[in-house]
């Protein structure tokens, strides 16, 4: 058994929630951004990329890691979405590397991605009215 070894990183800025300087940008852009810079720092060809695994939870819509695969020209990875609320980017690192470990990949892109001003909202009424609502993320 071989072992997982991490080549290069990359990450985008940070920005405050809802008024931030990055409050237009979606999440698909935001993972682009960081596949695209994470490949070009690790000098390992693109064609050698056997999956990318991203972190979500808040997105809907569809995996984040296919739509900046494809978007990227990277259009035989297949990308797998892992939703987990807590540690959604180290999440994808851990199955990325038994992956490789296991013998099933040999080059994984993996990490997370989010955008709270992007992501959906859903409320929850207090009782009495809706006077009192909050959002829940």
């Amino acid at each position: 058994m071989g072992d997982a070894v991490i080549v290069s990183a990359a990450r985008t800025a940070i920005a405050t929630a809802r008024r931030g300087s990055l409050m237009d940008v979606d999440v698909f852009e935001l993972a682009k951004a960081a596949i695209s810079e994470a490949l070009k720092r690790s000098s390992v060809p693109a064609e050698d990329v056997d999956d990318i695994v991203m972190g979500e939870s808040l997105q809907g819509g569809g995996c984040v890691a296919r739509y900046a695969a494809v978007d990227l020209g990277l259009v035989d990875i297949p990308g797998l979405a892992h939703n987990r609320h807590c540690a959604s980017g180290m999440a994808p690192v851990h199955t990325a590397a038994g992956s490789i470990r296991a013998g099933m990949d040999h080059v994984v892109i993996a990490g997370g991605a989010e955008s709270i001003t992007q992501s959906p909202q859903s409320m929850k009424k207090l009782p009495g009215s809706y006077s009192g609502v909050q959002p829940w993320l």
